[in-house]
């Protein structure tokens, strides 16, 4: 599984966050009730999500950013965003986000 990060401060407010399926992880199942960024579950979080199997079974994920900064979970020093939830099959997903605060 793969993940990109995408931060769209100039238009909406929110931190994109792209999960890509892998071999035992097909993330276009995931469970959206189960998804957290650290402390922050998906009804903090406002999370939407768009499938795009088209492209190899992708999952587009948008974070609330104040919610992320609320939880102190995104500051001038982050480096990363830890990404969680349960797929379908009963597998739990771990993805590191590498994250550039400026």
């Amino acid at each position: 599984m793969t993940s990109a990060l995408r931060d769209h401060a100039e238009t909406d407010g929110d931190i994109k966050v792209t999960l890509s399926s892998a071999p035992g992880a097909d993330v276009t199942t995931l469970d959206l009730a189960t998804v957290t960024v650290g402390t922050v579950d998906v009804a903090r979080a406002k999370v939407m999500a768009s499938l795009d199997t088209a492209a190899g079974g992708r999952i587009v994920l948008r974070f609330a950013r104040q919610a992320l900064l609320d939880a102190g979970l995104l500051t001038r020093s982050t480096s990363e965003l830890v990404v969680t939830g349960d797929l379908a099959s009963g597998v739990q997903i771990l993805a590191h986000v590498p994250v550039n605060v400026h």
